[in-house]
């Protein structure tokens, strides 16, 4: 069962490190955006980026 809660906390260290950088890399390239839906697609894009590389992971 440790091993369990072990594996559950590396896992959200690393979503929670991914969110980190994505939050990063993502404010410069949100700040000139002024259409909700440019936002909304940028946000998607990165979304499904995100999704992707942990599924990856999950193979």
């Amino acid at each position: 069962m440790s091993s369990t809660w072990e594996g559950i906390s590396m896992r959200i260290a690393e979503l929670t490190t991914a969110l980190d950088s994505l939050t990063a890399q993502l404010a410069p390239r949100l700040v000139p955006l002024t259409r909700e839906s440019e936002i909304q697609a940028m946000l998607r894009e990165a979304f499904h980026q995100l999704r992707d590389h942990f599924a990856r992971e999950d193979d």
